[in-house]
């Protein structure tokens, strides 16, 4: 049970750390205007959505992360 456990440990965060990568950074603001980033309305807003879906993602695999993690470490504290 402590190794199935630990594996999906792993395995959740790698999965955060690849969705952490996925999403888009916060710096198009400023340097986009003085590179003269030409992005449309719709471009711009189909980018939200598909980070907005990752950002949940990735706050659900956190959140699996931090039980799992608690889990696993009460079966070790039990032993």
């Amino acid at each position: 049970m402590e190794f199935a456990l630990a594996v999906i440990d792993i395995a959740l965060c790698v999965g955060i750390i690849v969705l952490v990568l996925f999403q888009s950074g916060g710096d198009s603001g400023l340097s986009g205007t003085i590179t003269g980033n030409t992005e449309t309305y719709l471009g711009k807003n189909k980018g939200r959505r598909k980070d907005k879906v990752l950002s949940k993602f990735t706050m659900g695999l956190a959140i699996a992360l931090v039980v799992v993690t608690l889990l696993l470490n009460a079966f070790f504290i039990v032993k």
